[in-house]
């Protein structure tokens, strides 16, 4: 892996602007922040709280969610390093549900329901056409994994259809997804869902968001977690079969999910600085647990399958003000680079091109880290 030039929280905050309406909608959110770059370190801004990012394969576009709701999925352009649109919830977005598939999802969100959605981990899997599967967990009308269809367009917007959803268990609060071979995924199970959750209608637009799954936990959960107890558990999906426990998995706050393109290895992060690794096969996974040394959140795998970018927080951080992103080989598990980025929430690193970029659940804007050879 390069080496990233590591930020410093002086430098972050140089470029973090005061809002110009502080009671507009997200969605109505652009370029309204400061976004003078803080030194080598360059911004995206109006992006909505991007929890979780993926790059269409062989093209210059990124696909942003917006997990303080009200924006949806935003598609960025990577060579412009802007918004270009908001392509979820949008008059022009193509519904075609597969039922084959999808035969008990209930079908599109309604047009109120879109307004209010909450998008959070993704994930990209390559289909046989040549198109690509995107999954997302989504939280609002209903805790849900959304499914679409990308056809990427060469230069062009990609075409983003959705085609269908995953209702998640009844109690379950969903968090990150992994795409697995068969048209399944597995997800992570935070914590037992308190039932009198309803996720706020009215985000506020500010700089730092507060988090729309504040009090999803049922009561007891966070308690739990803080004290390293175990609040949750790894799930999987598959047409026709629905959903199952992976028995083993149980672990405290378990965040984000990453697989291997064959399925055969699981990896998710979990409360404090832990990282586990499945090995799925017949009969029960197989576990292995190691220290990271960060809070991870999301977990990305790279190209080659041989690098984990976690992104997260110092495990000793008491709040959002500091990030790091741990990059550990995929076979051994053992750290191999650290950058800091002391950005609000870190939660995500994408490698685009020499660059790595980091998404937020906090910030409105992703933050770009130039790489060495970017100079």
């Amino acid at each position: 892996m390069r080496n990233w030039i590591l930020g410093t929280a002086a430098a972050i905050v140089a470029g973090l602007g005061a809002p110009a309406d502080s009671g507009a909608a997200p969605s109505r959110v652009t370029l309204e922040y400061s976004c003078t770059p803080a030194g080598e370190i360059r911004f995206i801004c109006g992006s909505g709280a991007p929890e979780d990012l993926e790059r269409i394969p062989g093209t210059n576009w990124v696909i942003a969610t917006g997990f303080a709701g009200r924006v949806g999925l935003r598609l960025v352009n990577v060579r412009s390093e802007s918004i270009d649109s908001i392509v979820f919830p949008s008059p022009q977005a193509e519904k075609t549900h597969d039922r084959s598939l999808y035969p008990n999802c209930p079908g599109p969100l309604s047009a109120e329901a879109e307004a209010t959605a909450s998008t959070h981990g993704t994930s990209l899997q390559r289909r046989p056409d040549g198109a690509f599967t995107l999954y997302v967990t989504h939280h609002g009308a209903r805790e849900s994994v959304e499914v679409f269809k990308i056809t990427p367009m060469g230069a062009r917007r990609p075409k983003i259809a959705w085609i269908g959803c995953v209702v998640a268990p009844d109690d379950a609060i969903l968090n990150a997804v992994a795409a697995l071979p068969g048209n399944g995924f597995a997800v992570t199970n935070m914590f037992r869902r308190n039932p009198n959750w309803v996720i706020a209608s009215n985000v506020a637009v500010q700089e730092i968001y507060g988090s729309p799954m504040a009090d999803a936990a049922a009561p007891g959960m966070r308690e739990r977690s803080g004290r390293g107890e175990n609040t949750g558990y790894l799930l999987e999906w598959h047409p026709g079969s629905g959903w199952k426990k992976l028995e083993g998995t149980d672990a405290p706050t378990p965040n984000g999910i990453a697989a291997s393109e064959d399925g055969r290895y699981l990896y998710s992060v979990y409360s404090p600085g832990k990282l586990m690794r499945l090995t799925r096969g017949a009969g029960a996974p197989r576990r292995e647990d190691v220290s990271v040394g960060v809070r991870g959140d999301n977990i990305k795998l790279s190209a080659d399958g041989r690098t984990l970018l976690i992104g997260g927080s110092p495990t000793d951080a008491t709040g959002f003000g500091q990030g790091k992103i741990v990059m550990a080989d995929a076979q051994t598990l053992k750290p191999v680079q650290e950058v800091d980025s002391p950005i609000a929430g870190a939660t995500t690193a994408l490698p685009v091109g020499r660059d790595l970029w980091v998404g937020s659940a906090r910030l409105n804007r992703i933050v770009i880290l130039p790489g060495p050879s970017a100079r």
